[in-house]
């Protein structure tokens, strides 16, 4: 008879923790990179006074140097995620934090002036001919929050997970909105009101680091379901992306042919409606087909474990051997048919560690007893010949 101890950690897992790690700290790695690129580009363009490295885009607004400053912090953070500990990332991230706070603060208040103007003061005034340049409201709540998602990143209660990969689905939520309102000509959705607009590549940077965020903690939240092989990480990895893309097509699409004269503002409504109609139905086949062939992969897999247990049943029959399974921090034991039927028992209630024992030879029992006691605690197997009393 073969007997074997299970520690609660091996339990299969939801998801193959080897699966996303690598992949997750290649987008980490990549996310601080274009992070500390895009601040570093910035904060050259303003110290030389080339304008094209502070718009990207003659004509667009450009990036203020805090806010440039702030994305080479969280660059670092990122790219030393796996290096620091936990609180000087925090206090690392808490200088973004501050950042976004001061300009939130200032804005509250009323003040005129803030923080974001003490970078290139003499410059602010000719960057897009609207003197000064600041940073945007809508940039500043961005940042404070990708601050507090980068400190809380490191911490591994839940709450703090909960908090990094919340916080950081806003900030994608708020630079999104600012991308495609400057990919749909739409101003009210990267501007509000008098304020200064987020610039194009901040909301762009925003995203990345956001993105980085997401990869601190592959096996968590959002990103353990995002790299599951199963079913919900398939649905999640191919329709998100095209859930996203897809509106923003048609509504560019839809705003781009009414610009050019090729239908009126009701047709474009009508083809509008008609292309999202298309779209969700096409990303509904989508899921529906991955769920089917998960589904199809689901029943033959188990079919094949039916067929090797019932192998594994006949070998045993065979070989006249049978074998149990105990979970530490249990007494109750999974046997095989065989080894019931080896001992004589039931199978009419459940067997226990102590049911077994007491099937041992009084001269036999201790020994059996040392044998899992040390198994247990050091994870020693063992090697032995015991009597048993049917």
């Amino acid at each position: 008879m073969t007997s074997y101890l299970a520690p609660e950690s091996a339990a299969p897992q939801d998801s193959d923790p080897a699966q996303t790690p690598g992949l997750a700290t290649h987008i980490r790695l990549a996310a601080a990179g274009c992070s500390i690129a895009t601040g570093g580009m910035v904060l050259f363009g303003w110290a030389a006074d080339l304008v094209p490295l502070t718009q990207i885009i003659p004509g667009l607004s450009a990036m203020n140097p805090l806010t440039a400053v702030s994305f080479v912090l969280a660059g670092l953070v990122l790219a030393l995620h796996s290096r620091l500990s936990a609180v000087p990332l925090a206090a690392l991230s808490a200088v973004i934090v501050g950042i976004g706070t001061a300009k939130v603060g200032q804005l509250a208040l009323g003040y005129p002036t803030g923080l974001d103007q003490m970078l290139f003061a003499d410059r602010l005034g000719h960057a897009i001919g609207v003197p000064p340049n600041q940073m945007a409201p809508n940039t500043a709540v961005a940042l404070m929050l990708a601050g507090i998602a980068l400190g809380a990143s490191k911490f591994r209660s839940r709450f703090a997970l909960l908090v990094s990969q919340g916080f950081s689905m806003i900030v994608i939520a708020v630079a999104l909105f600012g991308l495609v309102g400057y990919l749909l000509g739409l101003v009210a959705l990267y501007a509000i009101k008098t304020f200064n607009p987020m610039a194009l590549h901040t909301a762009i940077a925003l995203i990345i680091t956001a993105v980085g965020v997401f990869s601190c903690n592959p096996q968590a939240g959002l990103m353990r379901i995002i790299g599951d092989r199963g079913p919900a990480g398939q649905l999640a990895r191919k329709l998100l992306p095209m859930a996203i893309l897809v509106p923003v097509v048609v509504a560019l699409l839809r705003v781009e042919g009414q610009r050019r004269g090729f239908y009126g503002p009701g047709d474009a409504i009508a083809l509008g409606v008609a292309a999202n109609v298309l779209a969700t139905f096409l990303l509904l086949s989508g899921g529906v087909l991955v769920l089917y062939r998960s589904d199809l992969e689901r029943r033959r897999l188990e079919f094949a474990v039916r067929r090797s247990e019932n192998e594994y049943r006949i070998a045993e029959r065979m070989g006249r051997l049978g074998h149990w399974r105990q979970k530490l921090g249990s007494e109750l034991l999974e046997c095989s048919d065989q080894f019931t039927h080896i001992c004589g028992l039931t199978g009419d209630q459940p067997t226990t560690q102590r049911m077994v024992m007491d099937l041992y030879h009084t001269d036999d029992a201790n020994v059996r007893r040392d044998f899992l006691e040390r198994a247990v605690r050091t994870g020693a197997g063992w090697d032995s010949s015991a009597r048993i009393m049917r």
